[in-house]
């Protein structure tokens, strides 16, 4: 396969990360595969604490969410019994019971 001429480097030390920057940028004698032609582009990205903390706490809330959607689904698969009925929708109990009859007539 052909190289698409992009990596990516982590460094756990900030120190670490900015003397492979400065040694590295725009260098000829980098290392193997690089000339005057074609020269390393070195670039810093540091992640903004905040920005990964409200990504995660998004992940959280969206996993939340989810789960929601998949609780009410298994309650509307498995309606359980008549007392779980009555306490999750007090309301919609004569409707229930109306169309249970209705089906049991068929």
């Amino acid at each position: 396969a052909r190289s698409r001429g992009v990596g990516f480097v982590e460094f756990d030390c900030y120190a670490d990360a900015v003397a492979c920057m400065r040694c590295l940028n725009n260098h000829p004698n980098a290392g193997h595969g690089f000339s005057f032609t074609s020269r390393p582009i070195v670039e810093f990205a540091v992640e903004d604490s905040r920005k990964v903390a409200r990504r995660r706490r998004r992940a959280a809330e969206h996993r939340a969410r989810v789960e929601a959607v998949r609780r009410v689904r298994r309650q509307e698969r498995n309606p359980g019994t008549l007392q779980e009925r009555i306490e999750r929708r007090p309301e919609a109990l004569f409707e229930e019971m109306q169309e249970d009859m209705l089906r049991d007539k068929e």
